[in-house]
């Protein structure tokens, strides 16, 4: 019954009357601010408009006072007025005439003549009569929201004090120009006249500490209440002649300003940038050595030097010979003159790029290693190293030293449309689809940067299917014959760091990198996972370390993972041998078989704690298997992991992988296949779907004769056919399965259906009978120990209980099932139980303490991991600021809800919030984007079979036809939709149908006796 009533207030064409608070203080301070504001009009300032302003505000508020419905409504009109005329009466305070400039006196106009509008509104209305507002209070409420928004449109010409204090304020500058000037008046005048010229009412004001900012002007109010205009400008540095800065640079100002913070004072600085390649390491020493505390500190002595190519300590000594512009002896030792050319020279600073490419080589290392520590040992040289590692050399101490992140998801799309440019379509979906790219990318900035360099003039639906087809390959420049350079290409970049690791002399190092390339999501808990592989592959620890010197590797906290480049790279050059995919394939299948078929109860929140940081890494390894060792185990894990996501995020994408398969497997794995993918369609609204696959999985059940399989798909039948509102035959479909699970001895099963025939009963309406199967079945449970069934019979009876009014009765039941599922450990029936006692608060009219129920019970589901049923809380709180004409608010929680479900894929959920928003519209009078809504929502629910929801928007369609004076259509509809609840049983939906169309019938009758008489 409470359902049902949730759904008339749906409906119902005035708001359920939110509990009555005292107005009186705030009718009051209203009146009192209209009255100053009269007050100013016919005293000090001589303003066309302002005293008739403030005269119609009072009358208003009288007006407001007499309307006895919609007090609501009435109050917040009251309460706008108020914030309306506060700043105005603030502002002109002490003002005098010449100080209100013509915008300003304009605005007060166009004031008095709005509030003229909503006078006249509420007289009509005040006019009509009690009664006619009281039959029709829908069409009342929509005229004051009309009023409101008359009032709400006067925010624009008085929306921010500071525009009116800078209006004011540039008058009375004006006065000061035009009277007698001081020697500083006489300074400023040319400042003042551009302020005059620049300044519009209409642009952007902001007031900070007195300050009043306006586009590129800051005019500074002082304490004295004097004016002074100084034009707002930036500061903006030359570069050097050394390598410039890229200028496509985001989401690394902050490190950058951290680093050069570094450089404050004369200590000498060691800092190294560490990481994989692409992660932008060059660009952010480049900022750095071009930041304006770098260059202040080593005045123009910062040398960039690119060592790529180098691959001794004397060819590097010669290149910064080079660029130093100093000298050395032919015969003398080259690293000596070095040390001797920074020894006397100014303070300096040498950026090493690409460190690693001399680091690295082989042979000459100790030269190089001598090299850095004797450059280091000039206590006036300061050192930025950029090098592909994850640990700089240990041979001297680093002022600081780290692995530099990937960028941000908003830095890296702010980077990516610097350089791609606006997207050609600009629509949300393209939108939505750069977001997943630039994700499945892992934010990496140099395979950004290419991407938008190869995405230009393609839309991003197109680019993600070539990604996925083409993956690094596509993240290049056409250079036509020329070579490709690191910064041309993704895989160029990722072959030097594997050229690096000398692939030929380190297979098993290459083999644990394709091991760990299979996990998107990272190896989690990686060091005890490493010791199980180190079972397998006892040189796994050591394999590690090299690829982590090398950048190939990262880790973060209790993650060990590979950036997505490198990865993709990797599979395509290097995938892993069929041992060591096995290996991983038995550490994340064992995480599978132990938490995948964990049920709701006190361990599901774990099962749901382990499993979801690693969705990514079982989708992965599910698509290798299936292509690389297809068998029934594959066909199996990916049952099993859809079962658990039937209780989390509903979704077939995992069956989908292995849908091949699935003809060669054994008749019961095709059965249980099956089975879970009509249970997801189910759980995601596609019930005509998830019918005719139950149906499938049934046959196969009953072709190797497992008939409890059998039997639990027909009960899932026929709760699928309730849910179509065809509850004739999902009775005959449940009674069968009844039948069936008595036979083979398994009284849960059959009680189970009791339950289900229960819910059918109460559907319809037939309390009694509901009362007696659902009473039946809890004595069943509670016979062989089921308390888990038990309880759910007992939330069931509090819910017709609640439905019938019998709000105390049910309250008592509802608290007890509640006591029982927090003693089993099911949380989910426990907050459920609470849900509904919050429905009866709210049907009671204390909104206030409904309100805080459903917003602990959307907590708590939300920690248990139960999305949708978090959803249909954020409906209820939806419901009850609809119920009180906060339809504002209302608007955003259906919105939200809506977009949780279209994410779960819960297809009724998201065509109920359509439901509501179009009726929150309705209440609004927006009767063409209402019909709109409604239309929409009605086409979702014909799609997916449910009857109730089809005819419900029917009946809010009728209204508004009865609104907008179509009575004959409305009729028609109206009639149609209460033929439908009287086929689906609805007995209460059906005579209120009924007095609609009496309605229709008494203004039909009444616009033809008017044109008879006529």
């Amino acid at each position: 019954m409470s359902w049902l009533k949730s759904q008339l207030q749906r409906v119902s064409r005035s708001p359920s009357p939110a509990p009555k608070i005292s107005q009186s203080s705030v009718l009051e301070t209203t009146r009192n601010l209209c009255e100053l504001v009269s007050n100013l009009g016919s005293g000090a300032l001589n303003v066309p408009g302002l005293q008739a302003a403030g005269l119609i505000g009072c009358q208003i508020i009288d007006i407001l006072q007499i309307m006895k419905d919609n007090q609501d409504a009435c109050n917040d009109l009251v309460d706008d007025i108020g914030q309306l005329m506060s700043p105005i009466n603030l502002r002109l305070q002490g003002c005098r005439t010449a100080d209100v400039d013509d915008e300003l006196k304009a605005g007060i106009k166009r004031l008095e003549e709005g509030l003229q509008k909503v006078r006249e509104t509420l007289q009509y209305e005040l006019r009509r009569g009690r009664l006619d507002r009281t039959l029709n209070p829908g069409r009342n409420a929509g005229e004051i929201a009309k009023c409101k928004a008359i009032i709400n449109r006067q925010f624009v010409i008085f929306q921010n004090s500071s525009l009116m204090s800078l209006q004011m304020g540039m008058a009375s500058l004006k006065r000061q120009a035009d009277g007698p000037r001081t020697g500083e008046q006489n300074a400023n005048d040319q400042i003042v006249k551009s302020v005059f010229t620049t300044i519009s009412p209409s642009g952007p004001v902001t007031n900070v500490a007195g300050h009043i900012f306006h586009g590129n002007v800051n005019m500074y109010t002082s304490a004295s209440g004097g004016h002074s205009v100084t034009p707002w400008h930036s500061s903006a540095g030359s570069f050097p002649s050394q390598p410039a800065p890229p200028e496509d640079f985001f989401g690394r100002d902050d490190l950058v300003l951290t680093l050069a913070n570094l450089f404050i004072g004369n200590e000498q600085r060691r800092i190294a940038i560490l990481g994989a390649g692409g992660l932008g390491k060059t660009s952010i020493a480049l900022h750095l050595m071009h930041h304006e505390i770098v260059v202040q500190r080593f005045q123009g002595r910062e040398f960039f030097v690119g060592c790529d190519g180098v691959t001794s300590a004397d060819g590097l000594a010669s290149r910064i010979l080079q660029i130093l512009e100093a000298s050395a002896s032919a015969s003398g030792n080259i690293i000596n003159a070095l040390h001797a050319a920074l020894a006397g020279a100014l303070p300096t600073l040498l950026v090493l790029d690409n460190f690693e490419t001399t680091w690295d080589t082989q042979g000459g290392h100790n030269a190089v290693r001598e090299l850095l520590k004797k450059i280091a040992s000039v206590k006036s040289v300061s050192i930025i190293i950029t090098m592909r590692a994850t640990d700089p050399p240990t041979e001297i101490r680093w002022s600081w030293s780290e692995t530099i992140p990937a960028l941000s998801p908003a830095s890296a799309k702010d980077a990516f449309l610097a350089i791609h440019g606006p997207l050609p379509s600009g629509s949300n979906s393209d939108d939505e689809v750069l977001d997943e790219l630039l994700k499945e990318l892992d934010y990496v900035p140099l395979a950004i940067h290419l991407l938008a360099q190869v995405s230009r003039g393609f839309k991003p639906p197109f680019m993600l299917k070539r990604w996925r087809e083409k993956k690094t390959q596509m993240l290049r420049v056409e250079t036509g014959a020329r070579a490709l350079d690191r910064l041309e290409s993704v895989d160029v970049s990722i072959s030097l760091s594997m050229e690096s690791l000398h692939v030929d002399r380190n297979p098993e190092a290459i083999q644990l990198l394709g091991m760990l390339c299979l996990l998107p999501d990272g190896l989690l808990g990686w060091q005890e996972r490493l010791e199980v592989i180190e079972k397998t592959f006892d040189t796994a620890t050591t394999n590690l370390f090299l690829l982590r010197k090398f950048a190939l590797v990262y880790t973060a906290g209790d993650k060990l993972g590979v950036l997505s480049p490198i990865r993709h790279y990797v599979l395509h050059h290097h995938p892993p041998d069929s041992q060591h995919a096995q290996c991983i394939y038995n550490i994340i299948w064992e995480l599978v078989n132990t938490y995948a078929l964990v049920s709701f109860g006190p361990k599901f929140r774990g099962a749901v704690d382990a499993l979801s940081p690693e969705m990514a890494n079982i989708g992965s390894l599910i698509d290798h298997a299936a292509a690389y060792d297809p068998g029934e185990i594959i066909v199996d894990i990916a049952i099993q992991i859809s079962w658990h996501l039937c209780f989390t995020h509903p979704s077939r994408h995992l069956l989908q992988k292995v849908s091949t398969l699935v003809p060669s497997v054994h008749t019961k794995t095709q059965a249980r296949y099956w089975q879970v993918s009509s249970e997801i369609m189910y759980r995601q609204g596609e019930y005509m779907e998830a019918e005719s696959t139950f149906k499938q999985a049934r046959g196969l059940f009953l072709e190797i004769e497992d008939c409890q399989g059998a039997a639990r798909c027909s009960q899932r039948l026929g709760d699928t056919l309730n849910m179509q509102s065809n509850y004739s035959e999902a009775a005959v479909i449940l009674t069968d399965a009844r039948c069936q699970f008595s036979e083979i001895g398994d009284r849960a099963g059959a009680a189970s259906c009791s339950q289900s025939l229960g819910d059918i009963l109460r559907l319809q309406c037939d309390y009694s009978e509901a009362t007696v199967s659902l009473m039946d079945a809890r004595a069943t449970f509670l016979e062989i120990g089921d308390r888990l069934g038990a309880a759910q019979c007992s939330q069931r009876l509090g819910n017709i209980l609640s439905e019938q009014s019998n709000y105390s009765e049910a309250t008592v039941i509802l608290t007890d099932a509640r006591t029982q599922f927090i003693e089993i450990g099911e949380r989910m029936g426990a907050a459920q139980c609470s849900s509904t006692l919050g429905e009866i608060l709210s049907n009671q009219g204390n909104y206030s303490e409904a309100t805080a129920i459903f917003t602990d019970v959307r907590a708590q589901l939300i920690e248990i991991g139960e999305r949708l049923g978090a959803a249909r809380c954020s409906i209820s709180l939806g419901d009850i600021h609809f119920w009180q004409g906060d339809y504002s608010e209302a608007t955003v929680i259906f919105t939200d809800a809506r977009a949780q479900f279209i994410e779960i894929g819960e297809r009724l959920g998201a065509a109920q919030c359509s439901q509501s928003l179009g009726n929150n519209l309705r209440m609004q009078s927006e009767y063409a984007e209402a019909a709109a809504i409604l239309t929409d929502a009605r086409a979702q629910f014909i799609e997916i079979g449910n009857r109730v929801g089809d005819t419900e928007c029917s009946t809010s369609l009728g209204i508004i036809l009865i609104d907008q004076g179509n009575h004959t259509e409305a009729e028609s509809l109206l009639a149609h939709a209460r033929d439908q609840f009287i086929d689906i049983g609805r007995d209460e939906w059906t005579a209120y149908c009924s007095l609609l169309l009496e309605e229709c019938v008494r203004a039909r009758d009444g616009e033809e006796n008017t044109e008879t008489g006529s």
